[in-house]
């Protein structure tokens, strides 16, 4: 499956299946905007859901002992080929309302992402399980649109913005997104008999290791986050996540923070997750020091180990490099002595993310100027203009 054209649409429901904000009740609804050629002339396009669920590791409670609450767990994804409908080859009312199978998640090793190649590649059976929406291709910018679909597209209207830039920037559209995909990890189970249910905790902070407050997103019309938490397999060493969110930070503190990946395990059995605490740390910093920003792309992060206190203290770890192609990152040795004590080189674990900046203010190349806005005048016009997706959820 190709990578997604769009920020994630966040609704949060409850185990009934209602929104957790009742005033949401029959007004959930999203626009995609800025699908560009590049976009329409994909072979296919979907409509993908991926549902995770948040409360103890096990869907049933097992056994008397208390069990540990609020873990993110995966549950199963939906998908809908859009193609035709993004295309205009068919007409599409709003009224007209379409059913999206659910597929579980029946295995530990059935990562979301790889389940949704999966269903693309061959229906599953939903038993009956899905959602109700109706969408609708809608021709303009977001500025167009609101005047003349108001009865489609109105205040309480999300808009789930285009990963990259659109074909033409308008003047006005100033973005400073980075967008954040955890893609895999390899985590050596050390001491426990069993591989770890691996967790990873991330957060903003600035050069003295404050978090930054409200600079993570998980989706568009979701609450802004101070931390975000992964995704758990259970006792799988390689997971798979393929979560993507957004970092948003002010202009003027992009220079001073960084990202910090703390790793832990997390027990089922409430009793034992207290006691649990993190055993590994990755970070890396959102510019370089020639002041560009990180480049887009697959990141190998150095993952270091250490006590779980000075694993939180810069003086460990800011000046050290962050990622495996920042020259040669000693394997299993130790890189430096702080105040704090010493934090080594995991030899027996990886972890990559991937980034993508989306910023009308800040370059990825040191040569280059800033590139602020795009003159609109020189284009040729496209015979449709951008296209926007409304989706309504039932």
């Amino acid at each position: 499956m190709p990578p997604p054209s769009s920020e994630n649409y966040l609704i949060r429901w409850t185990s009934k299946g209602f929104p957790k904000d009742v005033d949401m009740l029959n007004n959930l609804k999203v626009v995609f905007t800025d699908l560009g050629n590049k976009d329409l002339n994909r072979d296919k396009i979907y409509l993908i859901c991926q549902i995770v669920r948040v409360g103890r590791m096990e869907l049933k409670e097992t056994g008397t002992k208390k069990c540990t609450l609020g873990l993110r767990r995966p549950f199963g994804v939906a998908v809908m080929d859009i193609s035709d409908i993004i295309k205009g080859k068919i007409e599409c009312d709003e009224e007209k309302q379409y059913f999206i199978p659910f597929v579980p998640v029946v295995a530990e090793n059935d990562f979301l992402h790889s389940l949704l190649n999966k269903v693309t590649a061959s229906r599953g059976d939903s038993g009956g399980q899905g959602l109700w929406v109706t969408m609708k291709a809608l021709v303009g910018d977001i500025v167009q649109i609101r005047k003349e679909y108001p009865h489609l597209v109105d205040r309480s209207t999300v808009v789930a913005r285009k990963l990259g830039f659109p074909e033409i920037i308008m003047p006005g559209d100033i973005r400073n997104d980075i967008y954040l995909t955890l893609c895999t990890g390899d985590f050596d189970k050390y001491n426990k008999t069993t591989q770890k249910n691996m967790e990873v905790i991330m957060m903003v902070c600035d050069e003295e290791g404050k978090a930054v407050p409200n600079s993570i997103c998980l989706g568009a019309g979701d609450r802004p986050l101070n931390e975000y938490r992964s995704v758990i397999y259970y006792q799988v060493k390689q997971p798979r996540w393929m979560e993507t969110f957004k970092v948003a930070i002010p202009l003027e503190e992009m220079h001073r923070s960084h990202l910090r990946f703390m790793f832990r395990h997390r027990s089922s059995q409430e009793s034992k997750d207290k006691s649990e605490k993190n055993f590994a740390m990755a970070f890396v910093h959102l510019m370089k020091a020639d002041g560009t920003v990180l480049q887009d792309g697959l990141h190998e992060l150095v993952v270091f180990k250490g006590d779980s206190k000075r694993m939180e203290d810069v003086n460990s770890y800011l000046s050290q490099p962050s990622t495996r192609n920042q020259g040669d990152v000693p394997k299993g040795g130790t890189l430096s002595r702080s105040s704090v004590g010493v934090l080594s080189v995991s030899s027996r674990d990886s972890f990559t993310v991937s980034t993508l900046v989306c910023s009308t203010k800040l370059t990825q190349n040191g040569n280059k100027p800033m590139h602020i806005f795009g003159n609109t005048m020189g284009h040729k016009p496209r015979p449709l203009g951008p296209v926007c997706c409304g989706v309504f959820v039932l």
